[in-house]
């Protein structure tokens, strides 16, 4: 994509989620991990997807969550996730633990991206479409109808 969007890309050799705190500090201090960060703060545009309720859990990095991880989601109302960042209904991060060992962009730094692309689609993904938007974190969404009818009602009950 970087290449037919005449773009760079630039690898992280880490998993998106540590088992510590700890973990995920030392691999944000590292220096190739510092210049990589400091780039976040330049993008232009940023293409996303939108994971659904916790009951998805099939993904390419779900698997790295805990028993106990998806427990506190669960106490703490998280409806999904973008940036492997959950949020609940109102679009707030939740579990602050999972938060500091997550590797990645956080939302507040989507939200300075000038163009910010969302692609999702799906009943299941509605509550974390509604909140990402309603956040602004996110200012184009890529959807299909049965979605975003499912969103605007959801809205509107709201």
């Amino acid at each position: 994509m970087s290449r037919i969007l005449q773009g760079q890309a630039i690898y992280i050799n880490s998993s998106v989620i540590q088992e510590t705190q700890e973990q995920a500090a030392a691999v944000f201090s590292t220096k190739r991990f510092q210049e990589l960060t400091a780039l976040w703060d330049k993008l232009d545009l940023a293409i996303v997807g939108i994971g659904g309720n916790l009951e998805d859990n099939v993904s390419q990095w779900r698997d790295l969550l805990t028993s106990r991880d998806y427990q506190r989601l669960s106490q703490e109302h998280a409806v999904g996730e973008v940036c492997c960042r959950f949020i609940d209904q109102e679009g707030n991060n939740v579990y602050q633990d999972l938060q500091n060992r997550t590797i990645g962009l956080t939302l507040e730094q989507l939200k300075n991206v000038p163009k910010s692309v969302a692609v999702a689609y799906g009943d299941n993904k509605a509550n974390a479409i509604l909140a990402i938007i309603k956040k602004k974190y996110i200012n184009h969404l890529v959807t299909d109808r049965k979605t975003i009818l499912k969103v605007l009602a959801l809205d509107s009950a709201q």
